[in-house]
């Protein structure tokens, strides 16, 4: 029997519709597949009609791929037909539509919430460098522009009147989301969301996420992007 008195975790992805998010309770078991009777519905002819199952085990959710045609991946890893046990931030791959899943933290109790009002001093005071990540367009070219990174998620696309992702390019190449950049445990990857023309970085193609490091040149439909952690 479900437990539906708070969520533990969350699934979040990305459709024709926008940005899609499912709590996740304890005892629940999800359904992904292009049928109509699963609990997330994914409209690719490249997903199976029941592609995947998501279900909560002893202690923890784990994925199971059901014999689909093009597989599941977790963080990269194709798994076959045994359960796969997920962690905090890990990436489900069906085909190309990526799944994120995220452990929901418990509310801060009060006696911390008290001291995280105490007056600290800024990082930067402390001698902690301020790290801001940025890409850089045209970077070899006279005109170039510093595109800066914020937050733990930033999806890039095609600039359109009813864009509302972050970082918006002028180029007729780049898919209506196209790729997004995330932050896990101190590194940035980036994860191509579907596109029809794809993305890289140097020269590979990004089919699961990839972990991006100083200097790497991502290529987002005809634009070139440089990343950089380092001012």
């Amino acid at each position: 029997m479900n437990d539906q008195s708070h969520p533990i975790a969350k699934l979040l992805w990305h459709s024709e519709n926008g940005d899609q998010g499912l709590d996740l309770f304890k005892g629940e078991v999800i359904t992904i597949g292009r049928g109509d009777g699963n609990t997330i519905i994914l409209n690719s002819a490249r997903i199976s009609r029941n592609h995947a199952r998501i279900e909560w085990s002893m202690d923890n959710f784990s994925v199971r791929d059901m014999n689909s045609s093009n597989g599941t991946y977790v963080n990269g890893q194709r798994i076959e037909h045994l359960p796969c046990a997920l962690n905090d931030g890990d990436l489900i791959m069906l085909e190309r539509i990526p799944i994120q899943f995220k452990v929901i933290k418990a509310a801060i109790p009060l006696f911390e919430q008290d001291a995280s009002t105490l007056p600290t001093v800024p990082k930067i005071k402390q001698g902690v460098e301020v790290v801001r990540p940025r890409l850089v367009l045209n970077e070899e070219a006279d005109f170039r522009q510093d595109i800066s990174l914020s937050g733990e998620e930033i999806t890039i696309g095609r600039e359109c009147p009813s864009a509302n992702w972050h970082v918006q390019l002028k180029d007729s190449a780049v898919s209506r989301p196209h790729a997004r950049i995330t932050l896990n445990q101190g590194q940035y990857s980036i994860t191509d969301l579907g596109s029809a023309n794809g993305t890289t970085v140097n020269n590979v193609p990004v089919y699961a996420p990839v972990i991006l490091r100083e200097g790497d040149l991502i290529e987002i439909g005809a634009t070139k992007l440089t990343f950089h952690l380092k001012g």
